[in-house]
């Protein structure tokens, strides 16, 4: 009995006395417990010392720090989106260009013929004025861009459709207002009607895709679009 009181008034000293069997006991675990627990506080809510820089790379770091998103364009200065801007009102205006040429040069050439129709002008007549025709066509691309700006519409869908709607009115209105004072052909106001539908439409698919990522794949499509077009209206007129 003697023993076993002694034991356990031994072990009670030890514990009363001894630092070493308490700091690698349940204490420690509970400390531990506890600064994991100050951790976990401190980046839910973004104080205490688990606050830190945040690093480049890492989703989410200590102030949400987010890499760019996959296929963002990289941020364009203002300048080089100027330059972008020209071009995409330039290259607009040529693929309306080789629409009217492909229409009235190549395959319905005939029509503006001025000895056949008297409210239109001889062809010699017709070929001095074209450089009027082209200022003409790239007022109707800068109104556009306008429009297009106005509206904030971005895409080559957003820039079709827009362009579709406006080229609808647009040439429309000048088809009817034509028609209302002259005499040119009724066949002709169609083709020329059918004509500027087209124009707006293609001009808007590329302005409207001149400052997003699809910018590319519309200049790439514009220049050779243009291209085939012109050697289309070539192509027709030795034909016919």
């Amino acid at each position: 009995m003697r023993a076993d009181i002694t034991a356990t008034t031994r072990f009670g000293k030890v514990r009363r006395t001894s630092h070493h069997r308490e700091a690698f006991g349940v204490d420690v675990v509970r400390e531990k417990a506890e600064r994991r627990q100050r951790g976990l506080y401190g980046v839910h809510h973004g104080v205490g010392p688990a606050e830190e820089e945040p690093r480049p790379g890492v989703a989410g770091g200590a102030r949400g720090y987010a890499p760019p998103a996959p296929g963002a364009e990289a941020p364009v200065s203002s300048w080089s989106m100027a330059r972008r801007t020209v071009s995409a009102i330039a290259l607009a205006w040529l693929v309306t260009i080789a629409i009217d040429f492909a229409v009235f040069g190549g395959l319905f050439a005939g029509l503006l013929e001025g000895s056949d129709h008297p409210g239109v002008l001889e062809p010699e007549q017709l070929f001095a004025r074209i450089p009027a025709g082209y200022v003409a066509f790239l007022l109707e691309v800068v109104l556009l861009w306008l429009l297009l700006a106005a509206g904030r519409r971005r895409g080559i869908h957003g820039g079709l459709l827009t362009g579709t709607l406006v080229g609808l009115l647009f040439a429309s209105a000048v088809a009817l207002g034509v028609w209302s004072f002259s005499t040119v052909p009724v066949i002709v106001l169609v083709l020329w009607w059918f004509t500027l539908l087209l124009q707006f439409a293609a001009a808007g698919a590329v302005l409207a895709a001149a400052d997003t990522p699809q910018w590319p794949r519309a200049r790439t499509w514009a220049i050779w679009g243009a291209l085939a077009l012109v050697v289309a209206g070539v192509v027709l007129q030795n034909v016919g």
